[in-house]
């Protein structure tokens, strides 16, 4: 269990307070009501609309601190998130505000709302475990290096086996696609990240808020990254 963590129901939203994202302990609130009522928009539509969709790191971020606290005094209130929340996000594949841009001649680019993260991508669909060298990947896409976390946080919240779906081969021209989380047909959750950017998808909103502790916000990404990648550029 996560120390300091809370979940409080509010009118619209939740609280989860004690979410690890990138490094720094923060406090997140999650909407009760995806954005624009559930209507499916693209990317672009969505960002005239609200500036609340959460970018993978934090969608992951949440997910990790919900699993963590399953099993402590916030587990019927933690199960209520997963399963209204959650589990019909990722049944209706749900929009993040991370995208990869795929270079044909050189490193791939994970851009997410306030940093990019350059690095390989590309290679075969996957089970997400360990022993796969998937662990740069995870925390580019996902903000997070633990496999074994990552994966059954995932896998929880899910019930499905995670799963990567990526580019497979260098494309002839540079081109952008979407990272949307979902719920395959078969037994995978998938984090695909070759998702059409101009479909439309849900979104809900997810952002850190300041209301409660003012000098726990991000407003940078931690050294760690920094350190792990040589290249990383912050917008």
């Amino acid at each position: 269990m996560i120390d300091n963590f809370s979940l409080e129901e509010c009118a619209n939203h939740w609280l989860v307070c004690g979410v690890n994202y990138l490094g720094k302990i923060c406090d997140v609130e999650i909407d009760k009501q995806r954005i624009d009522n559930g209507k499916f928009h693209t990317l672009a539509e969505f960002e005239t609309l609200s500036d609340r969709i959460p970018d993978a790191p934090l969608e992951t971020a949440v997910v990790v601190a919900l699993y963590q606290n399953k099993d402590g005094i916030h587990s019927n209130k933690i199960e209520e998130v997963r399963k209204n929340i959650l589990l019909p996000d990722f049944k209706d594949w749900i929009m993040t505000k991370t995208s990869i841009t795929y270079q044909p001649n050189e490193k791939d680019v994970v851009n997410h709302k306030t940093y990019s993260v350059i690095v390989d991508i590309i290679g075969p669909d996957t089970y997400f475990e360990q022993g796969k060298n998937l662990e740069d990947i995870s925390e580019a896409i996902l903000g997070n290096k633990d496999i074994n976390l990552v994966k059954n946080a995932y896998e929880w919240a899910s019930e499905k086996l995670l799963y990567l779906c990526r580019l497979n081969n260098k494309p002839q021209v540079t081109t952008e696609w979407a990272v949307v989380l979902g719920r395959n047909v078969g037994n995978r959750f998938s984090i695909d990240c070759y998702g059409i950017v101009d479909n439309v998808r849900p979104a809900r909103g997810i952002v850190i808020t300041q209301k409660k502790s003012a000098e726990k916000t991000i407003n940078r990404v931690p050294d760690y990254i920094s350190r792990r990648f040589k290249h990383l550029e912050l917008r």
